[in-house]
């Protein structure tokens, strides 16, 4: 059996379930983080005992909102990993929302073996993070990526949506612009899509909300496509986008695309 090089450790806790969210995710639990967390890490020990797993060369650590643990239970879970094995070089991403990046913790995740964050914006217009029921503001999820990158993090990746009721495209650009000049290396642009399951699912069920025509979305995304070439990424996968040397290398199917 080939050996497993590529791990994906879910967290599914949130202060606040985003109503267009259909990730396995849960708010106000808070309280179960610690259980959760010796729990996986006690799954990584069994399934390294009975799978072929490592040396590791990635490690995506996903939610949910997994910048809700403390420091110390990073560093635990990546104690796991590193007992499983991490080969020189691996790729660690965390993902993290902008309201949980400080100072502090960026140098602990830096020290307990991050070394790429992924950070969920999603939005600076004012109105559509009050739409997509975010907690952050748009200098909150600017003074995040500035953080991350004063504090060490040579590769910074920035989630965006476009397509979101009430922002047309003078709007999407200038979230976009201002992203990019803070430093990010790497960009996801993803459409926001409406899940049948979700709260926004019901909205625009009962016409509470009406989403952009199909024309209006593509417009944003060729646009973010156009704006970013230029200014030296690489369209490597639908949806996302990378300066040279940071494509995300946890997706072995979008990588195929690289030159």
């Amino acid at each position: 059996m080939e050996r497993i090089k590529s791990l994906y450790l879910h967290v599914p806790f949130c202060t606040w379930l985003c109503k267009y969210c259909d990730f396995n995710a849960y708010a106000v639990l808070e309280g179960l983080i610690p259980a959760y967390v010796q729990a996986l890490g006690r799954e990584i020990e069994v399934q390294a005992a009975e799978l072929p797993i490592g040396p590791l060369d990635t490690v995506f650590i996903g939610g949910g909102t997994p910048s809700l643990l403390s420091v110390e239970q990073v560093k635990s879970l990546m104690d796991r990993v590193r007992d499983v094995g991490l080969a020189d070089g691996a790729e660690v991403t965390l993902e993290a929302n902008p309201s949980n990046v400080t100072g502090e913790k960026v140098e602990a995740w830096l020290s307990a073996g991050v070394t790429r964050l992924s950070i969920g914006i999603q939005s600076l217009q004012p109105g559509a993070l009050r739409f997509l029921e975010r907690l952050h503001s748009g200098e909150e999820a600017l003074d995040a990526v500035r953080l991350a990158r004063t504090g060490g993090f040579t590769n910074v990746s920035a989630d965006l949506l476009y397509g979101v009721p009430g922002v047309d495209l003078p709007g999407w650009m200038e979230t976009l612009h201002a992203v990019v000049a803070k430093g990010v290396q790497h960009l996801s642009a993803y459409e926001l899509t409406v899940e049948s399951g979700t709260r926004l699912g019901q909205e625009v069920r009962t016409q509470l909300v009406t989403m952009p025509e199909a024309d209006a979305q593509l417009e944003q995304y060729w646009a973010a496509v156009d704006r970013l070439d230029p200014a030296g990424f690489m369209h490597y996968e639908i949806s996302h986008l990378a300066r040279p040397g940071s494509a995300s290398r946890h997706n072995p199917s979008a990588c195929k695309s690289l030159p």
